[in-house]
């Protein structure tokens, strides 16, 4: 089966052009010059990324595309990235001051701090809504405890959509490759010269509807759909036009389909995977594929329990017995569709 990394590589790698199955993005702004190839550009910083950093090329797509400035009244999607320590983010920092006039934020710096403290920061951050914004997460693996539910940092989260990023602990780069990597950025965004800046766009297809829904059931991060849809929807048009679209396609579609995956925390999508791909789970063995502690994976159960995704089959005597766990009739042909990327757009 190909891997989303590959789907999104290939519709890229065909051409630039137009996929006639979504819609058209208003265009907010004249030209103001002509001829740009905006995919060439976009492909080049890429392929430099991928060189100089050991970055995958669709992940480098991706972060660029978080950083397109957005039509006037319009909100761009935000983005935490789930990443290594490495020498890539050192310069991703220097190009994120160079274009937004703020650091790269340390989220794992944000969970420790003083309460009082992180909610005068995010609301610093909530004044700039209209502006890029871009967070890096180095400790993601591990469930948090909820000493950081006191502040506003779940107000943080949920105006983010996430992306795990693999990168080279120690990669060694040409002297010059972090302002070579910020110059590219910049030729990438050039929003003086672009035709057309982002709106959001509200028609997504069904598939991705359902996905949203789903998210807010494996992330309770992402309680607010009404905010999930726009970010969803913005971060579709962003990767359009970043690339010189004015019309929504499939590759636009995956990008969307990627980022939301990876907003869903790594032990919870395991397992919807396994329960997916396997009917029925011990439950007693979940915690082991899942990579957590038994109470997390509990927790996991129970919330999906709740709503309705899972059920624990009836003994011989009528009682429900907890050994077991499977998906319910009513979400399991759908979330075995959505996770296994037999996406079926409209």
């Amino acid at each position: 089966m190909m891997t989303n990394k590959q789907e999104i590589g290939r519709h890229e790698s065909a051409n630039n052009g137009v996929i006639e199955s979504g819609g058209r993005i208003e265009e907010v702004r004249p030209a103001k010059s002509g001829g740009i190839d905006w995919g060439g550009r976009v492909s080049e910083l890429a392929r430099f990324a991928e060189k100089e950093f050991g970055v995958d090329q669709i992940d480098m797509r991706l972060i660029c595309a978080s950083l397109m400035p957005v039509a006037e009244g319009s909100y761009p999607c935000w983005l935490i990235v789930e990443s290594q320590r490495g020498t890539f983010w050192r310069s991703v920092d220097s190009t994120v001051q160079a274009l937004l006039g703020r650091c790269l934020e340390n989220l794992p710096q944000v969970r420790v701090v003083r309460p009082c403290w992180v909610n005068q920061w995010v609301e610093e951050c909530m004044k700039n809504r209209d502006k890029a914004w871009l967070g890096l997460d180095t400790h993601y693996e591990m469930p948090q405890n909820k000493v950081h539910q006191r502040n506003m940092y779940p107000e943080l989260n949920r105006n983010c959509l996430r992306l795990r990023v693999d990168v080279p602990m120690i990669h060694i780069s040409r002297p010059g490759a972090g302002e070579e990597l910020t110059r590219l950025v910049k030729q990438v965004i050039d929003p003086e010269h672009r035709p057309v800046l982002p709106v959001e766009w509200k028609t997504l297809p069904p598939m991705l509807q359902f996905g949203a829904r789903l998210m807010t059931i494996l992330n309770p991060e992402l309680d607010d759909g009404g905010i999930l849809l726009r970010n969803l929807g913005m971060f579709a048009a962003q990767y359009a036009v970043m690339h010189g679209r004015e019309k929504l396609g499939e590759q636009d579609h995956l990008a969307v389909y990627r980022l939301m995956r990876d907003s869903v925390r790594k032990w919870v999508w395991r397992v919807v995977e396994h329960l997916a791909q396997d009917g029925y789970v011990e439950v007693n063995k979940i915690w082991s594929f899942a990579g957590v502690r038994q109470d997390v994976a509990r927790d996991v159960l129970s919330g999906l329990h709740e709503a309705g995704m899972v059920r624990y089959p009836r003994g011989r005597n009528g009682t429900r017995k907890r050994k077991w766990v499977g998906l319910t009739e009513e979400w399991g042909p759908d979330i075995t569709q959505f996770v296994e990327g037999e996406l079926k757009w409209w």
